[in-house]
């Protein structure tokens, strides 16, 4: 089953007021806890203690202060219960004393009070293991755990749960159907009771509640008046009643069965029979006016072999519920019941049941048994050779042949997209759809098994196929390239080419400064600029904090090095001023109409006032002053925090808002609904308007028509196409793209999806997008590619020319690829195109954090105690072991399969600040194939300069030749350069033709860069 919580996930559930539960003749409650009698405010004093009716337990991987009582909030005064995330992720258990009666439905309800972003997942224990899970979380509706797909909502009609109030959330339990359902109470009184039915992840009755901290660290959440109750009747109207046609020697006993009629018991056996046979496995007895149940029964059944089997000796009878269940029998002919009761014992009712039926969700939890199912790619856009097919993995791990139904429907449209019938194989197999003709959409994959003799026939899940093809470029080559230069990605500027191969660039990685192995503060080493020296050195500003990111723990300094030697770097305290604007590479000038107007403008009294937009009132909307504004979940203390309050609302965090700041103390918030509602709970699919927290940067179009955002999303995954270990294991992370046209309305794109070139669980870890200068419309940026597969952050080039298409070199070498294993920079990290500087014909890009060590290993070295004691080898395996770290492909290569190894790198891990140095220009480049000639043809050009340069590298065996062609096709100018060559901006003609012209090119053992005009 797939862990219900990850790291650096905010999922939670948000319960709030309501009248305290109150049961009634038919309920008896078990457990009620409102935590006022016994407690005092604090931390709870033991990992272990006493509850009114039962006891407390505490996860012994959680410190004591995440547990407390309090007195600020309570929904029953004085008293309510805290549940804070600080320092890892653990339960508070709620055990009663009282067992419920086997067979009978039961209910959990509670009151919760939660903060913007926070939340409390609630577990519901059974007698072997976890029955279900329910998710709490501010302004989220409600939801829980589905087996078969994740987290799932409750119910369409449910409002969100509200902030900083009070709720009442009740689950109720079904156990002859086994499902359970979701009824909210909010604080205007209003009663919403969910319609989706969230199948049990195993069998009942229940044992225990749990409530589990999340993520983010420093969140919390109250609790209090937590109620367990049971129902006093055994649910069983839709179970066959086979005493009603028995028959039987005894006619007081078939009086009693077919009209209800009063039968004392003497102690004598009792026989029904039944023809045709019957398959039962339960009794239900009713004890008659004034008289008592039974206490013990023995039962035996004959069936129609003639063979008796003994189904119960002197079993006990449910007092409560007269309700015995015991082994299915089939084929029974004749039943004989002999009970100890004389006396005051004496019976109303007496029902022979069949067992229940197949509840779908035990059909559901079969299937999802027997195969893992997923698309190989977590979206597909067919600008990539290969990705006309969706192709969708399973595994059959039944060892047999399976049927299986697939029906599609296009989820944002709502409409039918066709299904399909198709014979698995044991083992691995792949499903081909043919994607070519099909329109952009999510098209929920409903898979079921239609298996004849299947005992998990009808069993389904849900799986999406996203195919999202980014539209052809919408703009056409600027063929005026006065005082700019043509890029070579692809053949965009080509009007006939032969034998070209595109490629990109790559970088040398160079360490500044890092932290040393097994020192545990300072331990986050940040950097936040370079530039050059008042001397002409290479300066570098970063920061080191304790292992939180805690400001009071930040100290300040700046590394230094000549750029000649970059392998020495003097250490000096504090910030030395260091040319960065003037000198950096990337610093652009936007044209007129697409220079941004869009941060915060403060009023003469220092204030915003926020409100919400009136088309009558604020007319057209003007691009450059909106801002996408992310609300960031740092706890206050930390590194990102910032206090928000707009006034007409408090958003919720990992939102993200279009606001325009139209004048000074103005600001309009362009929707009543963020663009980007936060991170998935869980489940499949995806809400529609989910995200991340991975950012990549937004932008105009040259002519300011068109706003662009780009932002990461969580796009839910599952085996086999997932790596279990992963932090976040059951999802992909990729970067979305919004456009806009008028502030108010909405497109959206995929940014340089994989294709199937890629490793399992290939992703983007946001990205860092950058208009490149002089360079005719050519946007850029660089993808933090991340492969959960190995655990490693790589960075690659990806570029528009339209800003809306984005195209990556799928099958090409990576701009700035992982060290190897041991080094600095083999884990991965963070760099910050904006902070790059260009000196003597080479660009200095900022790596701001670069790590040693794994992802995986990123939630354990981040934790509240500046402490690697107990990083040991029975941590590591016990923390990671059931996330099947084994599959892991560096856990044999680099570490021998030893949990000791693992355990010691981890406790090792470091942070440092680098940089990568890389070609002026030198992002991609145009060269030929293997040994043949390249050669092209620019389509036709203008410019008003009369020079052309070009920045290119020959090889020693190498040539290039350039010829300037008129409109005419006459040749202008020709230049050949053979032999060794490298410059950043030779002069290949003095003079361009007056009108238009072309540029002609043959290469090989050549690289060129750009061309310039």
């Amino acid at each position: 089953m797939k862990k219900l919580f990850r790291h650096g996930v905010i999922a939670a559930l948000v319960l709030a007021a309501g009248a305290l539960y109150a049961a009634n003749q038919d309920e008896t409650v078990i457990l009620r806890e409102n935590f006022d009698q016994g407690f005092q405010t604090g931390p709870l004093p033991a990992k272990q203690g006493k509850l009114a009716d039962g006891s407390y337990c505490i996860d012994q991987g959680t410190p004591l202060f995440n547990w407390s009582i309090i007195s600020e909030e309570a929904a029953s005064k004085p008293y309510a219960f805290k549940v804070l995330r600080d320092g890892g992720n653990g339960y508070f258990g709620m055990i009663p004393e009282k067992t419920i009666p086997a067979g009978v439905n039961f209910s959990v309800e509670l009151k919760a009070f939660t903060f913007p972003g926070n939340g409390v997942v609630v577990f519901f224990m059974g007698q072997q293991d976890l029955m279900g899970g329910a998710l709490i979380y501010s302004e989220q509706v409600p939801k829980a755990y589905n087996t078969a797909q994740g987290w799932e909502e409750s119910g369409k009609e449910f409002p969100t749960f509200p902030d900083k109030q009070w709720v009442t959330v009740r689950y109720d339990f079904d156990c002859s159907e086994e499902f359970y359902t979701t009824t909210v109470t909010y604080p205007d009184g209003k009663v919403v009771k969910g319609d989706v039915r969230h199948p049990f992840l195993n069998g009942g009755p229940l044992k225990e509640v749990r409530l589990i901290n999340i993520l983010p660290e420093k969140s919390f959440s109250y609790i209090d008046d937590v109620v367990i109750s049971y129902s006093n009747k055994v649910d069983v109207n839709d179970r066959t009643d086979f005493a009603l046609a028995a028959t039987s020697v005894n006619k007081d006993l078939e009086a009693l069965v077919r009209s209800g009629r009063t039968l004392e018991l003497t102690g004598e056996p009792l026989t029904l029979e039944f023809s045709p046979a019957i398959k039962f496995n339960a009794l239900l007895l009713t004890a008659a006016s004034g008289a008592v149940l039974p206490e013990k029964v023995t039962l035996r059944a004959r069936d129609n072999s003639g063979r008796w089997t003994q189904l119960a000796e002197n079993a006990a009878v449910d007092p409560t519920t007269g309700y015995l269940q015991f082994p299915t029998l089939e084929n029974a002919d004749r039943l004989e019941l002999q009970f100890d009761g004389t006396g005051k014992s004496a019976l109303a009712g007496l029902k022979v049941l069949a067992p229940a039926g197949t509840p779908q969700g035990k059909l559901d939890k079969l299937l999802a048994e027997k195969i893992d199912a997923e698309y190989k790619l977590p979206v597909y856009d067919l600008q990539y050779p290969g990705c006309d097919k969706g192709e969708l993995t399973i595994d059959n791990k039944s060892g047999k042949p399976m049927k299986l139904e697939l029906r599609f429907h296009e989820r944002r449209s709502d409409t039918p997209a066709g299904s399909r019938i198709e014979s698995i194989p044991a083992g691995f197999s792949a499903i081909a759809i043919d994607l070519n003709g099909m329109p952009n959409g999510e098209y929920l994959t409903y898979i079921t098994d239609v298996t004849e003799d299947s005992d998990s026939k009808g069993g389904q899940m849900l799986r999406m196929l996203r195919l999202w093809t980014s539209p052809e470029v919408s703009v056409a080559p600027r063929t005026d390239v006065t005082g700019n230069r043509i890029f070579f990605p692809d053949g965009f500027y080509l009007a006939k080419m032969d034998n070209v191969d595109f490629t990109t660039a790559q970088a040398r990685p160079v360490k500044v400064y890092g932290g040393t192995p097994g020192v545990d503060d300072p331990w986050v080493h940040h950097a936040l600029d370079i530039g050059l020296t008042q001397d002409g050195k290479l300066g570098i500003h970063f920061y080191t904090t304790n292992r939180v990111w805690e400001d009071v723990s930040r100290k300040y300094y700046t590394m230094v090095a000549d750029v000649n030697d970059l392998s020495k770097w003097t250490k000096v305290d504090g910030s030395l001023q260091l040319d960065v604007a003037g000198s950096n590479a990337l610093f652009y000038r936007h044209p007129a109409a697409a220079r941004p107007d869009w941060q915060p403008k403060k009023g003469p009294d220092g204030k915003i006032k926020y409100r919400f937009y009136d088309p009558e009132t604020d007319g057209p909307v003007k691009l450059n002053q909106v801002m996408l504004k992310y609300i960031n979940y740092a706890s206050k203390g930390m590194a990102g925090y910032e206090e928000i309050d707009w006034g007409i609302l408090t958003p919720t965090t990992t939102t993200i808002w279009p606001i325009w700041y139209k004048a000074p103390g103005e600001a309009i918030i362009l929707s009543k609904k963020p663009l980007v509602s936060g991170f998935p709970g869980g489940g499949e699919p995806e809400p529609i308007d989910s995200g991340s927290d991975l950012h990549f940067g937004q932008y105009l179009s040259d002519d300011g028509k068109e706003l662009f955002y780009g932002f990461g999303r969580h796009l839910i995954r599952n085996n086999p196409e997932i790596a279990e270990y992963d932090n976040l294991f059951d999802r992909a992370r990729i970067v979305g793209l919004w456009r806009t046209r008028d502030g108010l309305n909405w497109d959206f794109n995929y940014v340089a999806p994989p294709d199937n070139s890629k490793p399992m669980a290939d992703q983007s870890y946001g990205g860092n997008y950058f208009p490149v200068p002089r360079a005719n419309g050519l946007r850029m940026a660089l993808l933090s590619r991340y492969s959960a597969y190995y655990q490693q952050i790589s960075w690659e080039f990806i570029y528009s020319w339209d800003g809306f298409r984005w195209t990556r070199f799928q099958n090409k070498p990576q701009f700035a690829e992982n060290g190897k294993f041991g080094t600095w920079n083999h884990g991965g990290g963070n760099v910050e195109m904006a902070k790059t500087i260009t000196h003597n014909g080479k660009n200095y890009s900022l790596m701001t954090w670069v790590n040693d060590h794994y992802h995986f290993q990123s939630e354990i070295v981040h934790g509240s105690v500046n402490t690697v004691d107990h990083m040991t080898a029975d941590y590591m395996r016990n923390r990671m072991e059931p996330r099947k770290l084994a599959k892991w492909p560096y856990f044999q290569k680099y570490f021998g399969g030893s949990w000791e190894k693992l355990a010691e790198h981890t406790r090792n891990a470091t942070s440092a600040v680098g940089l990568l140095e890389y070609r002026q220009d030198g992002f991609f480049y145009l060269t030929a194939k293997g040994d043949d000639i390249a050669v092209f043809e620019t389509v036709p050009l203008t410019s008003k300069n009369s020079k052309m340069t070009a920045n290119i590298e020959v090889e020693a065996d190498g040539f290039v030749k350039f010829t300037i062609l008129d409109e005419n096709g006459a040749v202008f100018a020709e230049k050949t350069i053979d032999g060794a060559f490298d410059a950043i901006e030779s002069i290949i003609a003095d003079a361009l033709p007056e009108g238009k012209f072309t540029v002609r090119a043959e290469l090989k053992n050549a690289r060129l860069y750009t061309l310039g005009f």
